[in-house]
């Protein structure tokens, strides 16, 4: 291939006619779903032999990628400054993403993919003692409209992963450093054959030696939850690691079951370990991953400095500060934030986990030492330590059968319909909204993907939780603690989001340096409010909030929409 337009192009016209296909498929899936109330998820009959034989593992880990302790989020990839403190942070990798912690206009495409090619071909950042590059591109149901081939946008997938790799791959490969990506929104195991053509095909065209790809596979949707092991199998050859997206997982557990009054959901603060659901997951992909020769890391720490201000264009799982911020940031976190994350990873390690993420590099020591305490020093993991744990089909039955449970915590005595219902505080209906109402205005008018606020990252995954349970609330109920549980209304969001602008203006008079991520005009704000009330109010649930966002990022004169300037 000569040209990067001449390499997109071909994946293009390969690729781009399956992957309409499979995104079909997931409506109809949905459907499905909806009407049988969740019980046609279950293991696939068609693909018993593949869990049903024990032989097979996946290629042999590459020594680089064996410890996969912790890795951190570059919080900010449009940041160059940001994504070389990353790389400086001790980590053993950094997640590149161009997923859920980004806003994908055309200037923070070339800018991140700029800083990518820069970081590559730095000697002094390409070394062994730096963390590796992990690109998560865009999942495949987003598009990008700044590029199209023969009038038709190119996919977001194809168009980050294709540049990612016609600039870099040759440098990384020279280096022994890649390239190397995290595979975000698998839905299902014919996706994943999708993603292993697309790989293969990518080193085909590009003369990367076969098998040379290597990738850490999310698993953040209930379908996959129940495909795990086809997932590996169609991508063993690529496959090093599986990964949890807690919030994303929650997120697709809520969605798939939109339509069930009994499906009703409790605030973010009851959707823990003590749901059976989501400790089901996490157990099994633990066992899974290792069953077949994996690693298996566990979730980001949303942890952040309260002091440092939002976050920039890009960043895996969530935001951070623009500038000097982002996943390097400045400032550090408290004794209490680090300890509670070394608590909760060392939980993780506990449960089979390898390693996880961070989101702030004053993070990466509790994280590390949290798995080490437990699995040991060294580039050792739960594969290579004495501490591998033997899987059990019986006990992984029990998981499987607890992926579709109700969840617990909803309140016996408040009914709507005839069905149970939660009960929740003003304050968890005014915190969702706060945090959806910031996160739409810095994606669409600031091109942002991630904000810090109070101290936690916000990204795409948690701001779609919010509106997702608001949704979810308005439409099968949800009784309001310090209103005799009375059930929430329109007119109470209504009010709440005037209220929110309201806030947010008077801390623009204020000039809060931290708060420059809050700031939007009379006409910004009504933009965001119609918006929100566009989610919250659809009959039917609306799949992702880019679908709608996404068209504010673009400059709709034709003539002056770039076909490439990379």
């Amino acid at each position: 291939m000569e040209t990067i337009s001449e390499f997109l192009k071909v994946l293009h016209l390969e690729f781009e006619e399956k992957r309409q296909q499979l995104l079909k498929e997931r409506i109809l899936i949905q459907s499905n779903i909806t009407q049988s109330q969740g019980k046609c998820l279950k293991k696939p009959t068609e693909t018993f032999e593949i869990r049903n034989d024990s032989t097979w593992k996946i290629r042999e880990i590459p020594n680089v990628l064996q410890d996969r302790s912790v890795d951190i989020v570059c919080l900010d990839v449009t940041s160059l400054e940001t994504m070389v403190q990353c790389v400086e942070s001790g980590s053993n990798g950094v997640q590149v993403d161009f997923d859920d912690g980004y806003s994908p206009s055309h200037s923070n495409n070339l800018k991140a993919q700029s800083n990518i090619s820069n970081i590559v071909n730095d000697d002094q950042l390409n070394q062994s003692n730096k963390a590796l590059l992990l690109i998560r591109p865009r999942s495949m149901n987003l598009d990008e409209y700044n590029h199209c081939i023969d009038g038709v946008p190119i996919s977001g997938t194809i168009f980050d992963l294709g540049v990612f790799l016609f600039k870099n791959s040759k440098k990384l490969l020279e280096r022994g450093r890649g390239p190397f990506l995290y595979i975000p929104k698998i839905e299902n195991y014919q996706e994943a054959q999708w993603w292993n053509s697309l790989l293969t095909r990518c080193e085909q065209l590009l003369s990367i030696p076969p098998f040379t790809i290597k990738a850490i596979v999310l698993i953040e949707n209930i379908l996959a939850s129940f495909q795990m092991e086809e997932i590996i199998y169609y991508l063993r050859d690529y496959c090093i690691a599986l990964n949890t997206g807690r919030w994303d997982y929650i997120f697709s557990y809520i969605k798939k079951f939109s339509q069930s009054p009994n499906y009703n959901i409790p605030s973010k603060s009851m959707l823990s370990f003590n749901q059976e659901f989501l400790v089901s997951y996490y157990n099994l992909l633990s066992n899974i991953s290792h069953k077949r020769g994996c690693l298996a890391t566990g979730g980001m720490a949303p942890q952040y400095p309260n002091n440092v201000g939002g976050g920039g264009g890009g960043g895996g799982g969530g935001g951070g500060g623009g500038g000097g911020g982002g996943g390097g940031g400045g400032e550090t976190l408290s004794d209490k934030e680090l300890l509670s994350i070394f608590n909760g990873k060392r939980e993780e390690a506990k449960m089979g986990f390898d390693g996880a993420l961070v989101s702030h590099k004053s993070a990466v020591s509790a994280c590390r030492n949290a798995f080490k305490e437990i699995i040991g020093n060294d580039n050792t993991n739960h594969l290579s330590s004495n501490r591998l744990f033997k899987y059990s089909p019986i006990q992984c039955d029990q998981y499987y059968s607890n992926l579709i449970k109700t969840c617990q915590g909803l309140t016996l005595e408040n009914k709507f319909n005839g069905n149970q219902i939660a009960s929740v505080s003003i304050q968890d209906v005014k915190s969702y909204l706060t945090v959806l109402y910031i996160y739409i205005g810095n994606w669409i008018f600031k091109e942002k993907g991630a904000t810090s606020i109070n101290g936690v990252i916000e990204d795409l995954a948690t701001s779609e939780i919010n509106r997702v349970l608001l949704w979810k609330w308005l439409k099968f109920g949800v009784a309001i603690k310090e209103d005799n549980n009375k059930l929430l209304t329109f007119s109470t969001i209504l009010n709440f989001l005037n209220d929110i602008e309201k806030s947010l203006k008077q801390q623009q008079q204020q000039q809060q340096q931290q708060q420059q991520d809050f700031k939007f005009t009379n006409n910004q704000h009504e933009t965001i409010k119609r918006l929100i009330i566009q989610f919250l109010t659809s009959n039917q649930l609306i799949d992702f909030m880019p679908t709608l966002l996404y068209p504010y990022l673009l400059n709709l004169n034709k003539d002056i929409i770039l076909k490439s300037n990379l």
